[in-house]
């Protein structure tokens, strides 16, 4: 069903939680959609822009030297039906660093569907609202653009821009030109998450697609040197929509989660993607090993779509991350029904009993909170602070940083009219403890019209930011960014 605004914002008020577009006046542009996430910042941006020298409030440390770079969504052409958030062109921004000094590029993701369209000189592909090709659904194959918007990844030496329904596309950094669709020398035979993890400790890459149909979950490892070395079914009762799993030092964490998809729902015209509240959630811990049986556990039936970390402690096994308490029906997919009950995505703990088979699970707190992230470093290891953007306004009007081990949070606000997106924990080169290094993330000023690259003190997180690097225009809002060390880069 088409996603208007006012449908938009009912939800959006209801969650407390995703984007509010309220009290905007920019209009959309003739030729383009209405949609709301086609409003104000999170219309696309059209110049592939490169500058240096930029101006910096603050000082930026000297031990910062790397390149942050964001995905998101950006749309080259007006699009043809009814437009989500989801659909648009892959565009990576990007912020080098290096002796105090920092410079700017943004380009696009120049996919097979890109190429296509560019060549036409307009949309030729549908987006998610649309009613998908059923022969290719039937095929179980994914009927919409491989738009490489989602995520970044940057392993054995490659820049990976990532989108959950199909292959990843080599990147170069520092560059960010386009490479091409990247399968790990034909090797990759399933769709690539836009969250694979990566072991610290052997440089193992870990990354799963999911499928409508069986085995609906596979993953596959690939080594440090960027081999793909096998692939691995996960034996799962129904298709589920899985954003994200976890890591741990032995195990794999799948979570099959009541938002299941029903072929005879597509056919009858509705929305194949249905959140079933009668289903429990299942998680699935698979050792790495590839050895030994799958453990399920069950807990109550709730959605996420990120992890913030995973762990053993003990005969158990810890995971958290940000949950529904239903899929978010503001977000246009399944039965979009008004529903006053809260369902703000707040940070959430599950623990799994290796011995009994029991799960105890809880909120860790009752703020709104997306995006967490850690220092990747501990990855699938004990892990003690995690860093997530407080929900509000037109993204996040803040930052969180929470102490799992004494149970308190502290925060940094960005201020009236500024909205951040995802920040990543950067590690100070000579760090000795877990939160020494620095925030990173993009925030949008309303009032300038103008983006900047924030950086704040993880150590000291709610004093103002170390530096405020201001970029030449805006960035339109988007979803996932990576850190590249400056070694890494060419």
């Amino acid at each position: 069903m088409p996603l208007t605004r006012r449908h938009f914002l009912h939800h959006a008020l209801a969650a407390g939680a995703l984007p509010l577009l309220a009290n905007r006046a920019e209009a959309v542009p003739p030729g383009w959609p209405e949609s709301p996430f086609l409003e104000g910042n999170f219309f696309p941006v059209h110049e592939e822009t490169t500058a240096d020298d930029l101006k910096v409030t603050g000082t930026l440390p000297k031990e910062l030297d790397g390149q942050f770079v964001r995905n998101g969504p950006n749309p080259q052409f007006a699009p043809t039906g009814n437009y989500h958030w989801f659909d648009g062109d892959g565009m990576l921004h990007a912020v080098r660093l290096r002796d105090g000094k920092a410079s700017y590029r943004n380009r696009y993701v120049r996919t097979k569907g890109f190429e296509e369209e560019k060549k036409a000189g307009k949309a030729l592909y549908s987006g998610l609202l649309d009613k998908p090709d059923l022969k290719k659904v039937a095929a179980g194959e994914y009927p919409f653009k491989n738009a490489a918007n989602t995520s970044l990844t940057f392993h054995a030496g490659v820049l990976l821009a990532q989108w959950e329904g199909g292959e990843p596309h080599a990147v170069k950094a520092p560059s960010l030109d386009t490479v091409g669709a990247h399968t790990f020398g034909g090797k990759l035979k399933h769709a690539w998450s836009a969250h694979p993890k990566i072991d610290p400790e052997t440089g193992e890459m870990i990354g799963f697609g999911y499928d409508i149909k069986p085995p609906y979950v596979s993953f596959s490892v690939v080594s440090a040197k960027g081999e793909l070395l096998r692939t691995t079914p996960v034996e799962l009762k129904r298709p589920t929509m899985m954003h994200d799993f976890a890591l741990t030092a032995n195990y794999l964490i799948f979570p099959e989660q009541p938002e299941t998809f029903d072929l005879k729902r597509a056919i009858a015209g509705k929305m194949p993607w249905h959140f079933d509240p009668k289903l429990p959630t299942r998680f699935g811990l698979v050792p790495r090993t590839g050895k030994g049986e799958t453990r399920w556990f069950t807990a109550e039936a709730g959605y996420f779509f990120h992890t913030l970390a995973a762990f053993e402690d003990g005969d158990a096994v810890l995971l958290y991350a940000c949950r529904f308490a239903r899929f978010p029906a503001e977000l246009g997919f399944g039965d979009a029904v008004p529903d006053k009950t809260p369902n703000a995505p707040v940070l959430y703990r599950w623990r799994f009993d290796l011995k009994t088979g029991a799960v105890k699970e809880g909120a860790v707190d009752d703020v709104p909170t997306e995006f967490p992230r850690i220092n990747e470093s501990r990855l699938g290891r004990k892990v003690r602070y995690g860093y997530l953007g407080e929900a509000a306004g037109d993204l996040f009007d803040g930052y969180r940083k929470f102490d799992l081990e004494k149970g308190t949070a502290e925060r940094h606000r960005l201020g009236a009219g500024r909205f951040g997106g995802e920040a990543v924990f950067v590690p100070h080169p000579d760090a000795k403890a877990e939160d020494a290094g620095w925030l990173l993330a993009l925030v949008f000023d309303k009032a300038a019209d103008k983006s900047e690259l924030l950086v704040l003190d993880a150590r000291d997180f709610g004093a103002k930011p170390v530096a405020r690097v201001h970029l030449p225009g805006r960035v339109p809002y988007g979803f996932h960014a990576t850190w590249v060390p400056g070694p890494a880069l060419a």
